[in-house]
């Protein structure tokens, strides 16, 4: 059983956080959000760090940053993924109890990686852990999910994946993983719960608390 990180372990960040990120560059989020979608994959892919990353975006919107900006625009980007979802953490015990493998899938720059593995209780429940900024690949190239397999030692198959973003959804689907949308718009509990119920019609049962 295999987990996502962002809008699945943790919960979606507040989008003002985006927009007060806009602002340090004098612009509105919908003229920033091109080039943070542009660079991200160098920053999840580990070839910059978070703060060269907002270098990046705003050299591309020609707007001369300080050390001091590109940094706060880092902070705020790294907080925004820090609030965790209680009931994931919750399902994910219980898949351990129940005896499955738990792995963890997710595209993460090495920035947030480093917090992660000191903070985040999730990180030390899961067997197999595997990141973009290692692996050098990102989600949904198909290569990182071949080293996940590789990683669990098992057959893509008698692997389930949940992921909030329906490209790497597909992804793993074309390999034969049992991959499955995340739906956020259920609510932290909501969610949980039928992710839960998408198990069972597997055929999976899970010992509960």
């Amino acid at each position: 059983m295999v987990f996502d990180f962002g809008q699945v372990i943790c919960l979606p960040p507040d989008p003002a956080v985006w927009d007060k990120i806009a602002s340090l560059a004098g612009v509105s989020w919908r003229e920033f959000e091109p080039f943070w979608h542009k660079y991200r994959p160098d920053l999840d892919g580990g070839r910059c760090g978070t703060a060269g990353y907002y270098r990046k975006i705003t050299d591309a919107l020609g707007f001369n940053a300080s050390e001091e900006t590109v940094y706060q625009m880092a902070e705020l980007d790294m907080g925004a993924w820090k609030n965790i979802n209680a009931c994931t953490v919750e399902f994910m015990e219980d898949i351990k109890k129940s005896g499955y493998l738990l792995g963890i899938l997710s595209n993460m720059p090495f920035d947030f990686l480093r917090y992660a593995r000191k903070n985040i209780t999730a990180f030390g429940l899961a067997d197999v852990c595997v990141f973009s900024c290692e692996a050098g690949v990102n989600k949904p190239e198909k290569g990182i999910y071949e080293k996940l397999l590789f990683e669990l030692k098992c057959r893509p198959e008698e692997t389930v994946f949940f992921d909030d973003i329906q490209v790497n959804v597909d992804a793993g689907l074309e390999l034969g993983i049992k991959a499955l949308l995340w739906d956020c718009g259920r609510g932290a509990h909501g969610s949980c719960e039928k992710a839960r119920d998408d198990l069972a019609g597997f055929g999976v049962k899970l010992n509960r608390g």
